[in-house]
Formats: structure tokens, sequence, C-alpha cells
């Protein structure tokens, strides 16, 4: 649950867009899969041994 505290900046930046008409460029676009790459990572199940 932890992990989605990360999406606070991704939440925040398509706001800014929506709201304030703030531009969205390539750094912001690879910085958001960074953090959803990142999540699925954390969140990845171990695998089990036998």
């Amino acid at each position: 649950m932890s992990a989605f505290l990360f999406l606070a900046p991704f939440f925040g930046v398509i706001s800014g867009w929506l709201l304030l008409g703030e531009r969205i460029t390539w750094g912001v676009i690879v910085g958001g899969i960074f953090i959803f790459l990142g999540i699925f990572l954390v969140n990845w199940p171990e695998p089990k041994l036998r």
C-alpha cells in the first residue's frame, strides 16, 4: 500500500496540467513511466520456493 504514495507527484503533475494548463514535457512523461515501473516492481510477488 505504501508503494502507491509514490503516485502523489504524478497526480500533482496531472492536476497542474488539467487545472493550471502547465506543459507536460518528455522528461515528465519519462519520469511518470519510471514511477509506474517502480511501483510495478515493488508489488511484483516473490517466487515461492519449494
